[in-house]
C-alpha cells in the first residue's frame, strides 16, 4: 500500500502503474534522489523541480510515503518516510546524531 494513492486504492483512478520509486530520468525522480541524499537536512528546491506549484512534492508524499515539510520559501526537508504502518523519522535521527 506504500505506493498506492487513496484514489487508486478505492478504484477512482484508472490505469495507474504502481512502482517503488519514480522512473529514471524524470523530474520527480530527480527530486526524489535529492531528498533521499539529504534526509533530515534543509534542501533548496527550485520551482521547476517541484513541478510548477508543489505537484511533484505532493506526488512524493501521496504515492511514495515521504514526509516532506515546507520550512521556508524554497526550502524543504525530508523528515521521515512511511513503510506500511512503520514510520522512520530521519529528522530525529539527525538531531540525535545517529
Amino acid at each position: 500500500m506504500r505506493t498506492t494513492s487513496v484514489a487508486s486504492a478505492t478504484g477512482l483512478r484508472k490505469n495507474y502503474k504502481d512502482c517503488s520509486i519514480p522512473s529514471e530520468g524524470s523530474k520527480i525522480r530527480e527530486l526524489y534522489d535529492l531528498l533521499m541524499a539529504n534526509k533530515g537536512v534543509l534542501v533548496r528546491i527550485s520551482s521547476d523541480l517541484r513541478g510548477g506549484g508543489h505537484g511533484n512534492i505532493y506526488c512524493l508524499m501521496d504515492f511514495y510515503g515521504l514526509d516532506i515539510r515546507h520550512v521556508s520559501k524554497g526550502m524543504w526537508m525530508l523528515v521521515g518516510e512511511w513503510f506500511g504502518k512503520v514510520y522512520v523519522d530521519y529528522f530525529t535521527e539527525k538531531v540525535n546524531g545517529n
